[in-house]
């Protein structure tokens, strides 16, 4: 944004500016038919619609997504004045 600041005082073009991630709506066609008892088409309607979609840059990756099992740690304990897990404890 400063950028463009700079730029226009100097009489230049100015950037384009990045798009806004987040929701961004899709143009879709709704199409409605009515059909009678007979499966004969008796309506048709047609209508745009707007559906949203979020775009983020943490979606559609796989990290941290593994087959790897994680084996379970040492359990909790509970003792007078020592409470832990595995070898880290407070008291």
């Amino acid at each position: 944004m400063e950028d463009n600041k700079a730029r226009k005082e100097k009489g230049e073009a100015e950037l384009p500016l990045k798009p806004v991630p987040g929701p961004d709506a899709k143009e879709f066609t709704l199409e409605t038919v009515l059909t009678g008892a007979d499966g004969k088409e008796i309506a048709k309607t047609e209508v745009p619609v707007s559906l949203m979609d979020y775009q983020f840059e943490w979606l559609g990756h796989n990290i941290g997504i593994s087959d790897k099992i994680i084996p379970p740690g040492r359990p909790w304990s509970t003792r007078p004045a020592n409470c832990g897990c595995g070898t880290s404890s407070t008291g």
